[in-house]
């Protein structure tokens, strides 16, 4: 079955469905690729596909803020959630000796001095630091895998469709040398 190009509403997938996906291609796939694209278009169809790729490709570099600021997106992300459990965690340390003090305020004439001490000697805050830490470093980690799946997807798009560019532009060369001699 053979695409139409007038029909396409994507020039990725017009491409791809014509002409098969581009993995793995040896310059020899790519020099067929490209004189298959120069027989079966137009030089006019050829400079359309070329612009609306063109297009394509500035458009998704310019327009995108978090791929092309990826790292310092995700530093701040990971500052504000490090920041917020941190708080969060001190919060909890200052309302749990609150509580305490309070409880220890309630039954002075019951408790001695040093059971007093005790009891609060007894709320340790370092596992609810640690707690802290293993969520920051849970979160950190997410964030970093989520930002590296992004990049890694958007650079095989933006990779895929400059090859596309290239075997239209070496399309056109093949065209006009075909129509000049």
């Amino acid at each position: 079955m053979k695409r139409d190009f007038n029909q396409a509403k994507n020039v990725f997938k017009y491409l791809e469905g014509r002409y098969g996906k581009i993995k793995k291609h040896s310059m020899n796939d790519d020099i067929t690729l490209a004189k298959d694209m120069s027989s079966n278009h137009s030089l006019e169809e050829l400079y359309m596909i070329k612009r609306r790729i063109q297009a394509h490709l500035s458009h998704n570099g310019e327009n995108d803020y978090i791929n092309n600021h990826l790292q310092p997106s995700m530093l701040s992300y990971f500052v504000a959630l490090s920041t917020f459990s941190i708080s969060a965690v001190t919060l909890g340390w200052n309302w749990l000796q609150i509580l305490a003090e309070q409880n220890i305020q309630l039954n002075l004439d019951d408790l001695e001095h040093e059971e007093a001490n005790e009891i609060l000697r007894m709320i340790d805050p370092s596992s609810l630091f640690s707690v802290a830490g293993t969520v920051i470093i849970v979160l950190f980690t997410l964030l970093f895998f989520f930002g590296f799946t992004v990049y890694s997807i958007k650079s095989k798009k933006v990779l895929r469709n400059a090859h596309y560019e290239i075997l239209v532009i070496e399309a056109i060369t093949i065209s006009e040398k075909n129509k000049n001699g």
